[in-house]
């Protein structure tokens, strides 16, 4: 939804909030407790694996290397990235083990460090204009938020709950003056 967009509603049928039978989510927790176990398994095998090339490197399995940065992460996911940019750079090769979002396990190979380049004063611009944009966006957030919980709202309809960039009504299918 957009700001400065009412909506009214009317509740046509109410069903109360139920304990869902074994029979019709037994697959999805089975799902949830394989991708859990997979992810330890993982992790576990990833982390004998680095203990392993941090005894005796090699670069053996490795993609062939690539410069990432904070600005450029080349498609690493944020948790790796923050790990690569951790580890200490006086000792190198090093090698960093992440878990990746319940995902499997990351190993990065970090063979070489290089100092940032310097910013521009129109690029720290472009980049505070951008940070104070999302700063207030957060802000609107957390005040809606403070709102629905001063005055106990309840958004049930999960078309309702966060914004997908497709109207929430299809003005076409009601009549004028009612929602969906």
């Amino acid at each position: 939804m957009a700001t400065n967009t009412l909506v009214s509603a009317r509740i046509v049928e109410h069903k109360p909030a139920a304990v869902r039978p074994l029979d019709e989510v037994k697959a999805q927790v089975r799902q949830l407790v394989e991708r859990r176990e997979a992810v330890r398994l993982a992790r576990e095998a990833g982390e004998a694996r680095l203990a392993e090339l941090r005894k005796q490197p090699s670069d053996a399995g490795f993609a062939p290397a690539r410069s990432v940065s904070r600005g450029n992460p080349q498609g690493l996911p944020p948790g790796a990235l923050n790990a690569i940019m951790r580890a200490p750079a006086d000792k190198l090769p090093a090698f960093v083990g992440t878990e990746v979002d319940n995902a499997g396990y990351l190993i990065a190979q970090i063979v070489a460090t290089k100092v940032g380049e310097a910013v521009t004063a129109e690029q720290r611009d472009a980049r505070n204009r951008v940070l104070a944009q999302q700063a207030a966006a957060a802000d609107e957030v957390v005040y809606a938020e403070g709102l629905k919980a001063r005055h106990n709202v309840k958004i049930l309809k999960a078309d309702f709950q966060k914004p997908t960039g497709k109207p929430a009504v299809d003005n076409k299918a009601a009549p004028k003056g009612e929602a969906k």
